[in-house]
């Protein structure tokens, strides 16, 4: 199977055309007074259901508000599957009508005005009977195809456990199952005897031919009858008895998340709604979370485990012993196509997230990766993570289609950085070296043997990265490291690399497989082309492709960065996306509706003028925030000025050996965890702060005196052994009745965490986490964003309170926006349901600003207090509240 499986558009131009054109978006779906809820839903539910629901029929940009802990993921699934399943009984309506000849339907489809008044009647009847009978046969057959489906669908889900019918195997299947699977070793490697058997010839590109210059091609295009011998020369002659696949829907919901982790999540509030009973939703992931080879499941990184799949892929034609006929084979076991075709169907008729698709294909011996894929164009739910979406070569190397779609963005307040990252690259001297030397000593190797065509575009990359060499020169002999920006057209110059066709050299890259070739080159002859350690799994030459793909951007969209270290290897070039909008143009486009939402979305500003261009003036922009569902007196967030001694706080990079604000900090810290029960979540602004501070703790007995109190943990640096760590952390606090957690802002445990009930009975923010401002790419940003306008004038709907009001320093603001969402995502793991309370303490006296307390959320903004001069207070009012609260 090729990697382009299931690339056709889930939104063919003829079946269910005409239905369609009498569905104007939003017509005739009212917003319902009751909602499929699993449970009552809070009043804000409703209203985030309510205004969802309008901003669907609205069509445009959606950006909401709901604060962590309110039921936002719920609330999302039920608003657009009920706006959704209004939107199908009303086409399914229509169909009705047009079958049985509606006149007043049929007339909306069958104009014929443009025959002109002149027209005789005869003409005019036959005319539109022709159109009636085309438009009918188009209606019946999408009809009975939704209802073949639909019975094979409920068939499979009442099957306890699925098992794929049995069927024959292809002939010389087996033979070639076995020949493929024990290519690899046991750890899923090439062994040693297959690469020593495999020649160079594999490694030499094939003969290239530009756009036009294809012989085959052209002859094709241009002489039908060739063309059709070539097609049938290319065909499997095996579809015979092959399954009808699940018929294409016209509107799908696209939910994206930053984690695998929020997308499992997703699936599972889908399973408990209504809708959970016969939705049809297929789980996106990446390769090394769904592979079921047992072998190349293994490998260690996912370029390896891609590279390998894309190997086993590839057919070979072999005659056929029996019948004489040559057949094509495809190589890898789990991609048997009608064993894959019921994967997909019952991947649709019972909603699974990835690791439940994983199971059941490492059971059945399926691909459980390529069967969701196949499930896309059935499918009304999709689920991805970002890159899927966001990234266009990625959406389409998978086959995921925006177009009439309706995008939910999950987790959106970091959306445009993350957009700006999957756009930008970074290329490393150690990669130019690398790569430079490699691709001389293919080109020694082989340029006798590589056509005209293949030799200029080889010359080109190396002329390429002797020009990179020439820009990364290391700083002089004492001098310290050192950075320069330019725009994209200035580098280009500067470069001599101005004058170079480079979409032309993207596409040889892409078509000629050089770089997948050279990776096979380097790996047999590493130590005889390189000096330079490289990636086992990635090629020298996917570093350089990616980087040239980045400054092909419009000259004021990104800049370029240079950073010069002390010798050729550990200097860097770098393209920074400035203008995520340019991305995220064509998603506004392509889809109906895009949501955007959140906890912590303001200042929503941000959102209108980095996204959308000037092209989308007409755009329509739906604005919705709600408060929490807690009642005030369930949350205590306070400012703390100052410690016990009454040293001010403020933690800035100038004070971070101030030994006494760091005393008074861990007294501070002794009487909340004295007065606290359950858990104590504490921020710190970073890892080598919260180092530098546990550290000077730990010399001082703070540390000792902590651990009497509660067992103490801190957030491991990296992201390792979170889990564990969570995991002892929860237990401690069940097991001891409190626990104490170090964490750290952009952190694993500052996003997507939960610290209910008792695991965060009281939040600590140390610090105000602002990003270094002398940052040439954070300067560059500030700058850009100040020297722009801020975007179109457009159509807003709903909460326009959530906007900014009054001129501000763009650049400026931004900057302060970068801190105070990092803030807003920590301190909102707390609180997670109704029932929920917990003490939420700000400590530095910088929060006591009115612009700072400006930027927090409105359900903590309007409870804080910023009041408290002294350290007494604080401990009684945090008495005081717990008290409250236990004997409630």
């Amino acid at each position: 199977m090729a990697d382009t499986a299931t690339s056709a558009s889930p939104f063919p131009d003829t079946e269910g055309q005409h239905t369609q054109q009498l569905l104007a978006a939003g017509d005739c779906l009212p917003v319902p007074e009751v909602w499929s809820m699993p449970f009552t839903p809070y009043d804000i539910q409703v209203q985030f259901m309510s205004s969802l629901h309008a901003a669907l029929s609205r069509g445009g940009l959606g950006i909401f508000e709901s604060p962590t802990g309110t039921g936002k993921s719920l609330s999302m699934i039920v608003g657009a599957m009920t706006w959704l399943r209004q939107e199908q009984a009303l086409e399914d309506a229509t169909q009705q009508q047009l079958l049985q000849g509606d006149i007043e339907a049929v007339s909306k489809l069958v104009p014929l005005d443009e025959l002109g008044d002149a027209t005789p009647a005869w003409v005019l009847e036959q005319t539109r009977q022709r159109r009636l009978d085309a438009i009918q046969t188009d209606a019946k057959a999408s009809q009975e195809r939704k209802l073949k489906m639909k019975q094979k669908l409920a068939k499979l889900r009442q099957e306890a456990v699925f098992y794929p019918k049995a069927k024959k195997a292809a002939h010389g299947r087996r033979h070639t199952v076995r020949t493929a699977t024990a290519s690899l070793s046991s750890h899923g490697k090439a062994s040693k005897e297959q690469v020593a058997e495999e020649g160079d010839e594999a490694f030499l590109v094939d003969e290239y031919h530009s756009d036009g210059e294809d012989p085959a091609a052209a002859a094709k295009h241009s002489n039908p009858t060739i063309a059709r011998f070539l097609e049938s020369s290319d065909e499997e002659n095996d579809s015979a008895g092959e399954e009808e696949s699940a018929p294409p829907v016209k509107r799908q919901i696209i939910f994206c998340s930053r984690t695998h982790t929020q997308l499992s999540q997703f699936v599972s509030e889908v399973k408990n709604t209504v809708f959970g009973e016969d939705v049809k939703l297929a789980a996106l992931g990446s390769r090394q979370s769904l592979c079921t080879h047992p072998t190349v499941s293994k490998l260690d990184s996912l370029t390896a485990i891609n590279e390998k799949c894309k190997d086993l892929q590839e057919t070979r034609t072999e005659v056929d012993e029996q019948t004489g006929k040559k057949v094509k084979i495809a190589r890898c076991p789990m991609l048997d196509r009608e064993k894959l075709q019921d994967f997909s169907d019952y991947l649709l008729a019972k909603p699974a997230d990835i690791e439940d698709a994983a199971s059941v294909g490492h059971r059945i011996k399926s691909c459980s990766y390529y069967a969701e894929r196949q499930a896309l164009i059935g499918a009304e739910v999709i689920v991805a993570p970002y890159n899927m979406v966001l990234h266009k070569s990625t959406r389409e190397a998978v086959g995921l289609n925006l177009h009439n779609s309706i995008l939910l963005i999950d987790e959106a307040h970091n959306l445009m950085d993350t957009i700006g990252s999957l756009h930008s690259a970074k290329i490393s001297g150690i990669h130019v070296l690398s790569a430079k030397q490699a691709l001389a000593a293919y080109k020694d190797k082989y340029k006798k043997r590589l056509s005209s065509k293949n030799l200029l575009y080889v010359n080109q990359l190396v002329y390429i990265l002797k020009a990179l060499e020439s820009q990364l020169q290391p700083c002089a002999e004492g001098e310290h490291a050192k950075a320069m920006l330019s725009t994209v057209n200035d580098f280009l110059c500067q470069s001599s690399l101005d004058h170079l066709h480079l979409f032309k050299l993207l596409h040889y890259l892409e078509k000629s497989q050089l770089p997948k070739k050279l990776l096979g080159f380097v790996r047999k002859h590493q130590h005889e082309v390189t000096d330079h350690r490289l990636e086992r799994h990635v090629s020298p030459l996917s570093v350089v492709a990616a980087f040239i793909q980045t400054i092909t951007n419009s000259d004021k969209d990104g800049r370029i960065l240079i950073e010069h270290g002390p010798t050729l290897a550990s200097s860097s070039v770098q393209f920074m996306l400035l203008n995520p909008s340019v991305y995220f143009e064509e998603i506004l486009q392509q889809a109906h509706s895009v949501i955007v939402a959140g906890g912590t979305m303001a200042p929503i500003d941000d959102f209108i003028t980095q996204l959308v261009t000037p092209k989308l003036s007409s755009l329509e922009v739906s604005l919705f925030s709600c408060g929490h569902v807690v009642q005030g007196d369930s949350i205590l967030p306070v400012c703390v000025k100052a410690g016990p001694s009454k040293q001010p706080f403020e933690f800035t990079y100038g004070n971070r050996n101030n030994h006494a604000m760091l005393r008074d900090l861990g007294q501070t810290l002794l009487n909340v965890c004295r007065i606290v029960p359950g858990g104590v979540v504490v921020f710190f602004t970073s890892y080598d702060v919260q180092h530098n501070v546990v550290t000077f703790w730990e010399k001082q007995g703070t540390l000792a005196m902590f651990e009497k109190l509660k067992a103490v943990f801190r957030e491991p640096r990296g992201g390792g052994n979170t889990e564990a760590c969570l995991a002892s952390y929860a237990a401690a606090v069940h097991d001891r009745g409190g626990a104490l957690m170090f964490a750290v802002v952009g952190g694993r445990l500052s996003e997507g965490i939960n610290f209910k009930d008792e695991l965060g009975r009281c939040v600590v923010m140390v610090g105000l986490p602002y990003p270094n401002k002398h940052s040439p790419a954070l300067v560059e940003k500030m700058h850009y964003l100040s020297t722009h306008d801020g975007g179109p004038k457009l159509s807003l709907h709903g909460a326009t309170s959530m906007l900014s009001s009054g001129a501000k320093d763009r650049g400026q603001e931004y900057y302060e926006n970068l801190c105070m969402k990092a803030v807003n995502q920590s301190i909102g793991r707390a609180i997670r349901h109704r029932g929920d309370y917990a003490a939420i303490l700000l400590v530095d006296q910088r929060y006591a600003k009115p612009r700072v307390v400006s930027k927090l959320p409105e359900w903590i903004r309007k409870h804080i207090s910023t009041t408290h001069e002294s350290f007494g207070p604080l401990c009684r009012d945090l008495a005081r509240f717990f008290k409250a609260k236990k004997s409630a």
